[in-house]
């Protein structure tokens, strides 16, 4: 009977699931708050990927980059400093879903051009290079 409902643990000692779901917060929110800051960065460039439509949402790349970077930044502050970690470890779950059904939509849309979604993750490491200077 005891293993099925185990005692109550003693005051001051924490559950390990809940710490590892801390951790885990905490490690997602310091990715996003990285990559977030990344995309609003790299979102503010002159490449001319930037300008180009989305096929699947219907906007600008780089608004759609914009907002995205703003959306982690905004999940990684609550990942932070919220108080229910639920909604933290809910919002991390909402943003990898739509990350996935993203990458879907092409195939979904029966749509063979790849490249111009592909260059939404290359545009990070593009936009992160120093330009060329011009004498």
């Amino acid at each position: 009977m005891s293993e099925i409902f185990p005692a109550p643990r003693p005051e001051g000692r924490s559950c390990p699931i809940a710490s590892a779901g801390s951790k885990f917060s905490n490690s997602a929110g310091a990715m996003l708050l990285l990559t977030g800051a990344a995309k609003v960065w790299s979102a503010s460039g002159n490449s001319k990927f930037l300008s180009l439509v989305n096929p699947i949402i219907g906007i600008k790349f780089g608004h759609l980059i914009l907002m995205v970077g703003m959306v982690e930044i905004a999940i990684a502050l609550i990942c932070f400093f919220g108080k229910r970690q639920s909604l933290a470890l809910g919002l991390v779950a909402w943003l990898s879903t739509n990350f996935v059904v993203y990458r879907l939509g092409p195939w979904w849309l029966h749509w063979n051009n790849h490249a111009v979604v592909l260059a939404t993750s290359r545009t990070l490491s593009i936009s992160l290079r120093k330009p060329p200077t011009t004498s």
